[in-house]
């Protein structure tokens, strides 16, 4: 379970007050909790649930509980964000943190047999991925990589899915740095999902893409989608 923060800037809330969960309800209760102040904490969901309910009045979630809505409806599926932890701009001896979180959450996903229902997208930190990769495989979960790299490496992993940043291709009315675009990957056979498309100028350029495109990450789903059918 991953609370996004990407919309701190627009709410006005300090980005170092926002707690990102890189892990999950496990089989043992486990979760564990990284902060963005740089301080790990490891608590059990029992305790976090006991220090209070959440600002609508809910008790805070566990992935079984996010899955039990998905499965519920069956019609559509749950992404699970594994972040890169970075401390004082470095994330050696933080990856095992963030790779465990993708072991817990299979561990959850397979107890479920919800292996259809949940995928992962994952960090470009290339050893978080290797780790995710070979415990999304095991489970049977589909996993995307965040990686910017030739559309031939991706050719080596099974069910190849790249998750690009925009700011490579098109962002914000202009066009990216990156060298590989969609089309370069897709005429790879590699799947292709970007993120994040909030502005109609990015939109636009994107709709053009839509038939290539395994997904578009957005802050602003109603208003892409309305684009998207016009």
């Amino acid at each position: 379970m991953v609370h996004a923060r990407g919309a701190f800037r627009r709410v006005g809330i300090p980005a170092e007050g926002v707690v990102q969960c890189f892990a999950v309800q496990s089989i043992l209760d486990e979760v564990q909790i990284v902060a963005e102040v740089k301080v790990v904490f490891l608590h059990t969901l029992a305790e976090l649930r006991a220090a209070g309910t959440l600002a609508n009045g809910e008790q805070l979630p566990s992935l079984a509980d996010f899955i039990d809505v998905v499965l519920e409806a069956g019609t559509t599926r749950l992404w699970l964000d594994v972040k890169n932890i970075l401390v004082d701009g470095s994330s050696a001896g933080y990856t095992g943190f963030s790779a465990r979180s993708c072991q817990l959450a299979c561990q959850v996903i397979e107890r479920m047999k919800a292996r259809n229902f949940v995928e992962f997208i994952v960090t470009s930190n290339k050893t978080v991925w290797t780790l995710c990769y070979s415990a999304a495989q095991s489970a049977g979960v589909r996993a995307g990589w965040m990686g910017y790299v030739a559309p031939a490496e991706y050719q080596t992993y099974i069910d190849p899915w790249i998750n690009i940043d925009a700011s490579n291709i098109w962002f914000d009315g202009t066009a990216g740095s990156g060298q590989w675009g969609i089309d370069d990957y897709a005429s790879a056979g590699v799947e292709v999902s970007v993120f994040t498309i909030d502005k109609d100028v990015d939109a636009a350029y994107y709709a053009n893409y839509i038939d290539r495109l395994r997904a578009i990450a957005t802050n602003y789903p109603k208003k892409l989608i309305g684009t998207f059918r016009k």
